[in-house]
């Protein structure tokens, strides 16, 4: 019997001079496509092979998507890569119908962020400066259509942005390739939601505003991406498209510090915080103010819920508790309770239907004071590491200054 290799090439070596024949005398525009009576006998041979019948109807991920494994598909780019060689050609299909788990890297572009050097972070992901990585066909688009806007803003929409100077990389060494069910989809999520909770935290802890995110994946090897040119970048993006004004540049030891804490965290208060950090995030994407105290006053609301003093009303015991968590002299408890009490007015009267533009200037003032009384909430929720008792935290601070 014939192996593998044997077939494919007995096969090419009368596919390729026959198309090499019928493109004489054409031009690079017009060249014909392979007939059927070409590729149709690459694709017999190929249906013939032990390395195909083995995952046939199988589907491999290429391009964020997967390709069903089908000979017909597989013969026509066999024999674009066979006019550049046979022996070559062959080897790489039969590589690609063997594989089952290989190298790659998650990639996402952020804009809003900057940064000098590359960021070895606590859970294998690293910060790098965008322009530091390795060129592609995502990386390329991202720079071809990126462009300065007036203003300077970093990002505007998916259609409108500056290039990116960060990006967030994580390798994986033994990714799902050639499969009959969801794993690769399901890895390059879990990819994806951890990126998007380190963007939440950055957003919150570093920055104090939304950014923009978008990710691809790529493999070491680019042959195995066989729909690589179909490949965009995916966005990750609030449900309120933000407006990401600049660049805030990072700070590398903060960044460990914040993530390292957040990492730390039971999976049950850090899915809370997320969430609460993401109700953050959307109201920082509202233009409405009212809205934005909505959003604000949930995302405390979240950060601080618990069975203690669950029958105090709502604004009562989400600023008593963040005053005592973020803690203090008394003069700065008193302080960071009374701006949230003022959110809350915001956002009751908001519910009402009253209109933001009638707000007073110390309202406004307290909204956005309020904006750094829930950063520091979270600073202080990451450096206790756990949810406190909240009926002895409604009475005594948990740090002492």
């Amino acid at each position: 019997m014939n192996s593998d290799q044997e077939i494919l090439t007995k096969a090419l070596e009368h596919a390729v001079p026959a198309f090499a024949a019928s493109k004489v005398g054409s031009t690079l525009l017009t060249q014909p496509a392979p007939t059927s009576a070409l590729v149709d006998p690459v694709s017999e041979a190929i249906g013939k092979c032990a390395a195909y019948r083995a995952v046939s109807g199988h589907v491999l991920f290429s391009a964020d998507a997967g390709v069903v494994i089908h000979a017909p598909r597989l013969a026509l780019e066999l024999l674009y890569k066979a006019e550049r060689g046979i022996p070559a050609a062959v080897e790489w299909l039969l590589k690609l119908l063997r594989t089952r788990h290989t190298k790659g890297t998650f990639k996402a572009a952020i804009w809003g962020l900057s940064v000098e050097q590359e960021i070895t972070l606590c859970n294998s992901f690293e910060l790098v400066p965008f322009a530091s990585l390795t060129a592609s066909s995502i990386r390329d688009k991202i720079l071809a259509r990126a462009r300065s806007l007036y203003d300077h803003p970093a990002w505007i929409s998916t259609n409108l942005f500056d290039k990116p100077r960060a990006a967030l990389i994580r390798e994986v060494s033994k990714f799902p390739y050639i499969r009959t069910d969801d794993a690769s989809f399901a890895e390059i999520d879990r990819l994806a939601q951890e990126a998007r909770g380190i963007c939440t935290l950055m957003e919150t802890t570093l920055v104090g505003r939304p950014l923009a995110f978008g990710f691809w994946f790529e493999y070491d090897e680019p042959d195995l991406d066989i729909a690589a040119w179909e490949g965009t970048i995916t966005w990750l993006l609030p449900e309120i498209v933000p407006h990401v004004p600049c660049y805030v540049p990072v700070k590398a030891q903060v960044l460990r510090q914040d993530l390292k804490r957040y990492m730390a965290l039971s999976h049950e208060i850090r899915s809370e915080l997320l969430r609460s950090m993401s109700r953050f995030t959307l109201s920082q994407c509202r233009r409405d103010q009212g809205d934005r105290a909505l959003d604000l006053a949930l995302a405390f609301e979240i950060a601080v819920s618990g069975d203690g003093g669950s029958n105090a009303p709502p604004s009562w015991k989400v600023s008593v508790r963040a005053a005592q968590l973020i803690g203090g002299k008394l003069e700065k408890r008193q302080a960071n309770r009374n701006v949230i009490g003022t959110l809350y007015q915001i956002r009751n009267a908001a519910t009402h239907g009253s209109r933001s533009n009638s707000l007073k200037q110390s309202q406004k003032e307290a909204l956005e004071t309020s904006v750094g009384i829930y950063r520091d909430l979270v600073r202080s929720i990451l450096r206790l590491g756990k949810v406190p008792n909240w009926n002895a935290l409604e009475l005594e601070p948990v740090f002492k200054r």
